[in-house]
């Protein structure tokens, strides 16, 4: 019986020490999501050739994006560039679409959406509630594509980097994902348990 209390007393101290390290990793990961925005690209449908033009309207995205978000000194101050410019990037959308035969409407809004642990190059991100500038291309029912647009880590020739806007706390978390891939594991577990209320 003794003993019993023993392993009891030891299971719940360490549940409760697993739960403060969650909480720990769980708030930086919060100062993460709150540093960065996505751009978030839905195509049409799943066939080929909408896919194809996601891609396109990608590739145009990113460079305007750049334009737009190259003098931004943090997250607040990029919200508010893209909100002012969503009809430059419905117009922008729009246009490479034209370009390539299709005249499918577009619609721009940002929105705080979910999103899972994604990789790019040798950052990885949190899964968690992220501010993106969501790209809806006609009906919206085909697979997605997300990206970071600030900073800009999706352009290559981009000078951003993601040492610009986070602590060196999170940076180290975002580019060790293998020190850290059990944590990220259990904070999107929680993401999606917190989602559900």
């Amino acid at each position: 019986m003794y003993i019993k209390k023993i392993e009891l007393s030891i299971l719940i101290a360490l549940v409760f020490t697993i739960m403060l390290s969650c909480l720990d990793f769980e708030f930086t990961s919060n100062n993460i999501r709150n540093s960065v925005f996505r751009l978030h690209i839905l195509a049409n449908s799943d066939s080929k050739y909408d896919q194809n033009l996601k891609i396109k309207v990608r590739n145009r995205l990113l460079k305007e994006g750049f334009e737009v978000f190259e003098n931004s000194k943090n997250l607040n101050m990029t919200i508010n560039k893209a909100n002012k410019s969503l009809k430059r990037f419905e117009k922008t959308a729009e246009n490479e679409l034209l370009k390539n035969g299709c005249k499918l409407p577009v619609k721009a809004t940002v929105a705080k959406t979910n999103i899972n642990i994604r990789t790019y190059g040798n950052t990885t991100l949190p899964a968690g509630q992220y501010y993106a500038l969501q790209i809806k291309i006609g009906k919206a029912k085909g697979h997605n594509w997300w990206c970071v647009m600030y900073p800009s880590l999706c352009l290559k020739s981009s000078t951003q980097k993601i040492d610009d806007v986070l602590d060196k706390k999170d940076s180290e978390i975002v580019k060790n994902k293998n020190k850290y891939i059990v944590k990220f594991k259990v904070c999107e577990w929680f993401e999606k348990i917190k989602s559900l209320f």
